[in-house]
């Protein structure tokens, strides 16, 4: 696990039209990587740390040589960031890569409309 945080430096982060994301990152090229751990923290201005308040979203396995880890999550009405840590064979983690912002809330519905001549 000793590179193990250099590969997890670059995040690249897609939003599409359904308000889902995908989060990929570099894969690990260790021979002991077994998977990512997705770290998310719900709540605005948030910082993301390893703890019980922070959620664990999901688990990704390490692809295959040449394949990009990604992970899909739906933001519809969310905001807080992301952060991925990865686990070698021993369950050995590394720290969290760099957080991702987001911010998917709907904007405020325009008050008092009106027409002017």
């Amino acid at each position: 696990m000793k590179t193990l945080l250099a590969i997890l430096c670059l995040l690249v982060f897609h939003v599409e039209h359904s308000l889902a994301a995908t989060l990929e990152w570099d894969r690990n090229a260790e021979p002991d990587m077994k998977e990512y751990q997705v770290w998310a923290c719900f709540t605005p201005s948030c910082v993301l740390v390893k703890s019980a308040s922070t959620l664990q979203p999901g688990l990704v396995t390490q692809p295959a040589s040449g394949v990009t880890p990604r992970y899909v999550i739906d933001l519809a009405g969310k905001e807080g960031s992301l952060a991925v840590s990865a686990r070698d064979l021993g369950m050995n983690e590394s720290g969290l890569s760099v957080p991702i912002n987001f911010d998917q809330l709907a904007p405020t519905v325009p008050s008092n409309p009106r027409l002017t001549p």
